[in-house]
């Protein structure tokens, strides 16, 4: 409601209060049918007069002064009722308040819909996306708010069909909107089976199609308050917030490619519509065959102390390190948001592997020259039996035309115990095959016979394989074989994004993220803007409180976003960027114009250097035997932040030529002395030299001297050395 009309967000409440109201009067399974409000009053609720979040209102100015050529009536911005059909709540812009009125017009012969009559108030005030009608059908019908058509006053009881063969296997893929032969002629008939056979969804993400004549177009937002009306389970379908999706369904898509590509389908019915529907089709069809192969579920009469969870369908293209297509794959994911805590699951962490660990076994296998290979495991989610009772509607656009909805019998990708039961179960697999967990990353495995190293890192279904030996590299893929079914995909070129490079002959592994880095672009529309040689400007003071003169960006969804994306690229492979992005990940709250101009400097950098990465190798004149040895270094910013004056610490190690690990981070506290401040940043680097030397032990390369950590302040260095006591240094002793 608040992003399709545009609206600032501090209507939030009025938003909850509306879609609480409307809810209140909306058929419930729980209540038999029944709304809340008829088993509260004892009276079934009329909601014909129902309206749309965010419409244009007319209000009658009720000022005895006006002349007589003075307009009657003022357009507002409707949000809401107060107790029923006679009031209303309107939002006035000019002022910024909520106001109540009994006097107001919805109807089409308001002054909004008369001829060259302009608003009364600021175009900002109304959205202008306002439904388009045009020659209509035969047999059609208009179906917005508040002009309901005329069997739609009530919901009827829903009678079940006979049922028919179950088109799992053999689904006929319907068209957007196109109902089978049974189908009821009327959606208010039989709202369930619009639901069903045209999945909301499908028009929610992907948009309404060029209207071809003679037709009528809809706004989206129409569709939602009608399903909203007319289906009790349609609110779990309007929930498509980004921010409650599971991490599966996110490193699904991440993991996949990498970035974003723009010709991607959204939804099916965005991938029916387009001229690689072949492709899509055949690999929606694999995926079906997988679960039906793997038992993943079973159709079953929907139980009514239960709500079925709905379903999505995820389409990616994989792509090489060069951006070429090898191959286009769908997933069916579960929207497990909608599952209810103690009932629908318990526990859910799952762990992946951490990145600094595969840049540190990267950096080994460079200098040591290891084999290298890479594994993906095919429905990894697939191979545990799901312990809670859990229930899907069928798939989206595979539906067998009955309400039989699927009793989940293995751990589908998008609930939130996958993760967890598919991590136990490969961590079963490997431990019985000799592997050990490693203390320092619980998704790292290793097995040492003698002098052969066998190494295994997860990520979700990605596995990273390193081996000493050429013939023990063949031997563990020939074992994982036989625990799961895998893809070999040789040696490895890209891994949750980050692309592989390898030169033997030089020993050498590079890790980048170019691809990466050119989708941001492209989105931003940077891919050839002037590049500038330093992420940040040196000049200029990013403050939270900018002059008023300053424009705000809160009505711009896109600064966190960015910011989001640029974490991403700071945290795997761009050392570069990562004190600049830990500048602005502090301002997302409240993003001003000179933030977001900041942030478009990063990209302008990254344009410039979008070809740069990590380069792992051994060390020229270093012996064999120290060139596993590690090393760190330890930095601060005094009183860097201006707001609270607070310090930055920041650290970085290398194992050989690369570095495998780097943070920049705002220090807790305030800061005393720049001794003080450089105690502190010397401090986080210690700790995570620790773990360096953690990780380094468990995998056979233990540092047998102490860590080296360079420091630049010599004051920072005695006390660190020496318990020396100063004044100065109380805080720190």
């Amino acid at each position: 409601m608040i992003y399709v009309r545009d609206l600032p967000h501090y209507l939030w409440a009025e938003v909850i209060a509306h879609a609480v109201y409307i809810k209140n009067r909306s058929p419930t399974q729980a209540l038999n049918g029944a709304t809340p409000e008829e088993k509260w009053n004892g009276t079934k609720p009329n909601i014909l007069y129902l309206q749309e979040f965010g419409s244009p209102v007319w209000v009658l100015t009720e000022d005895a002064t006006l002349s007589k050529l003075a307009p009657r009536a003022n357009k507002y911005i409707f949000v809401g009722y107060m107790d029923g059909p006679k009031a209303i709540k309107y939002y006035d812009a000019h002022t910024r308040q909520i106001k109540i009125s009994r006097n107001f017009q919805f109807s089409s012969n308001s002054p909004d819909h008369l001829p060259g009559n302009a608003p009364h108030v600021p175009q900002e005030q109304i959205g202008s996306d306002v439904p388009i009608l045009t020659a209509q059908r035969e047999g059609e019908q208009n179906i917005f708010p508040g002009t309901l058509p005329s069997n739609a006053s009530d919901v009827p009881h829903v009678e079940r069909r006979p049922e028919v063969p179950n088109l799992t296997t053999t689904a006929d893929v319907r068209r957007e909107g196109e109902l089978g032969t049974s189908a009821p002629q009327s959606p208010a008939k039989n709202p369930r089976k619009r639901r069903q056979d045209d999945d909301p969804d499908q028009r929610e993400e992907s948009g309404t199609d060029a209207p071809s004549q003679p037709r009528r177009t809809r706004r989206k937002t129409v569709q939602h308050d009608y399903r909203l009306m007319h289906d009790p389970e349609a609110d779990e379908d309007l929930d498509n917030d980004p921010d409650k999706s599971n991490a599966e369904l996110v490193y699904i898509v991440m993991s996949a490619h990498g970035n974003a590509d723009a010709d991607e389908p959204k939804t099916l019915s965005d991938a029916k519509r387009s001229l690689e529907w072949p492709k899509w089709e055949q690999a929606v069809q694999t995926e079906l065959n997988q679960l039906q192969g793997m038992e993943t579920w079973e159709l079953v009469e929907p139980p009514e102390d239960r709500k079925p969870v709905g379903n999505k369908w995820v389409l990616v293209k994989k792509t090489n390190k060069e951006g070429e297509i090898i191959k286009y794959k769908a997933r069916l994911v579960a929207k497990g948001y909608s599952q209810i805590p103690g009932m629908d699951y318990t526990e859910t962490f799952a762990p992946v592997v951490r990145l600094e660990t595969i840049r540190a076994i990267l950096g080994l296998a460079a200098i040591l020259d290891w084999e290298i290979g890479q594994m993906d495991v095919k429905g990894a989610y697939l191979n545990e039996t799901l312990k809670e009772e859990v229930y899907m509607r069928q798939p989206e656009g595979y539906s067998d035309g009955t309400y039989r909805v699927c009793k989940l019998k293995k751990t589908l990708y998008g609930l939130k115990q996958s993760g967890r039961e598919w991590n136990i179960v490969l961590n079963r697999k490997l431990l019985d095959a000799g592997f050990k967990r490693l203390f320092s990353d619980p998704c790292a495995y290793i097995r040492i016979k003698g002098d052969k190293i066998e190494i295994v890192t997860v990520w979700v279904d990605d596995l990273l394989i390193f081996t000493n030996d050429c013939a023990l590299m063949d031997q563990l893929k020939r074992e994982l074989r036989n625990m799961f079914e895998v893809t070999d995909l040789g040696e490895p070129r890209k891994i949750v994004g980050i692309e592989i490079e390898r030169d033997r002959s030089k020993r050498t592994i590079k890790i980048s993220q170019t691809k990466y880095i050119e989708s941001i672009l492209h989105k931003n529309g940077l891919t050839k803007a002037n590049t500038v040689g330093m992420p940040l400007d040196p000049n200029t003071v990013l403050e939270k409180e900018e002059p008023e003169t300053d424009d705000k960006c809160d009505r711009d969804n896109g600064y966190a976003s960015l910011v989001g994306s640029l974490m991403y690229a700071a945290i795997a492979t761009r050392p570069d960027i990562a004190h600049a992005v830990q500048r602005l990940s502090s301002f997302t709250a409240n993003p001003r114009m000179a933030h977001w101009t900041a942030a478009k400097r990063v990209l302008r950098y990254l344009s410039g250097t979008r070809e740069l990465g990590i380069i792992y190798g051994p060390i020229a004149d270093v012996k064999p035997e120290d060139q596993s040895i590690f090393v760190g270094y330890s930095d601060a910013d005094y009183a860097n932040d201006i707001r609270d004056r607070k310090s930055i610490s920041g650290y970085l190690f290398k194992l050989g030529n690369g570095t495998i690990t780097w943070s920049s981070k705002k220090q807790t506290t305030v800061a005393s002395s720049t001794t003080e401040a450089e105690y502190m940043a010397s401090a986080e680097a210690a700790k995570e030299a620790v773990w360096l030397q953690t990780l380094f032990k468990e995998i056979g390369f233990e540092q047998q001297d102490p860590t080296i950590l360079f420091e630049d302040n010599t004051a920072a260095i005695s006390i660190a050395r020496d318990p020396q006591f100063h004044a100065k240094s109380n805080i720190l002793m």
